[in-house]
């Protein structure tokens, strides 16, 4: 399992310190070749989620199945957002807003590798967002998270490649409605989106380079714009890059000290439908700097001040200080 606490300092609002997440792992394996993996997660110290349930049928390296509540394989953190595992007490504005992780659906479908490894790829048939939970600042409210999941689906792909020792370049794709028979007269409006992202990491020795750019193109934005009483944009797009560089690195230690930058640009109201202005403070630039130090691989106690700024006037920036753990 893992988890993470951490206190938040910001300048407009109320000190706060979060027990974000504590979470547990459990697997089972039936044969050899069918194994179940689940994880649960208590969130903020009182709300349980199941964050997967999965069924795998490894049939071979390069062909095998899933089926159940699955991660959507998009970005860098749906998937793997172990607090050890990426830079800063949050995670990054552009993976929340307009990638909405941690998002899981139900659904199945096929993963594998190719190429000796060199290859990875997942392609998912699933439930999808609910756009009646869409906002000005991005799809993140329409996240069913598997509970009673209306089953307008979704088509997931993900393909990543690593041509050389220590880098990792790829891309994912999901196309589908969101409309969920809530949107329009009798529910007639599709409100399909297409989520296309494209990412690559760099690591060697203890050089960490990571970027990631994402789009979100959503339909039938006038009709659900009217009906949420709200502009909801027909396109989001966001992207960061960050370096990170462990100072320890090549001495004759465990430990690592990494300190760390990442810069992130995104908007949730690109283009609002005739009618409905802007909400320029949707237009955001996030500048992030801090220290990750790890005492132990799977222990690290982080440092971070944030930067925010917006097309619409400056926001409230906040330090954060906390430890992650993975076990």
């Amino acid at each position: 399992g893992y988890g993470q606490t951490w206190y938040q300092g910001n300048e407009d609002a109320q000190d706060s310190w979060d027990y974000l997440r504590f979470v547990l792992y459990t697997g089972f394996k039936f044969t050899d070749k069918l194994l179940l993996n689940v994880e649960v997660e208590v969130e903020h110290a009182d709300e349980i989620y199941l964050e997967f349930a999965a069924v795998d049928y490894l049939h071979s390296p390069e062909f095998n199945f899933r089926f159940g509540m699955v991660l959507m394989p998009i970005g860098f953190l749906n998937e793997i957002h172990e607090p050890a595992y990426y830079y800063g007490n949050q995670r990054p504005e552009v993976e929340l807003r307009i990638i909405p992780s941690t998002w899981r659906e139900n659904g199945g479908g096929f993963f594998g590798e190719l190429a000796g490894g060199a290859v990875q790829y997942r392609l998912y048939m699933t439930t999808n967002l609910k756009a009646s939970g869409f906002s000005d600042n991005g799809v993140r409210g329409g996240r069913q998270k598997g509970s009673r999941a209306r089953a307008d689906l979704a088509v997931v792909a993900r393909v990543d490649a690593t041509p050389m020792d220590g880098l990792l370049v790829g891309g994912s794709l999901l196309v589908g409605d969101t409309g969920q028979g809530e949107i329009g007269d009798g529910g007639a409006a599709g409100v399909n989106m297409t989520l296309w992202e494209i990412h690559g990491q760099y690591q060697h020795r203890g050089l960490h380079l990571r970027a990631l750019y994402v789009q979100n193109t959503i339909s039938d934005t006038e009709i659900l714009s009217r009906q949420l009483e709200t502009g909801i944009s027909e396109t989001q797009w966001g992207f960061y890059g960050e370096v990170g560089y462990d100072i320890l690195s090549g001495a004759d230690t465990r430990l690592a000290l990494v300190p760390f930058v990442r810069y992130e640009r995104f908007n949730t109201q690109e283009d609002v439908p005739a009618g409905f202005s802007p909400n320029q403070k949707r237009d955001r630039t996030l500048v992030t700097a801090g220290l990750n130090f790890f005492p132990h691989p799977n222990v690290v106690f982080k440092v971070d001040y944030r930067n925010f700024d917006s097309e619409g006037g400056d926001l409230p920036d906040d330090f954060n200080i906390g430890v992650g753990y993975v076990f």
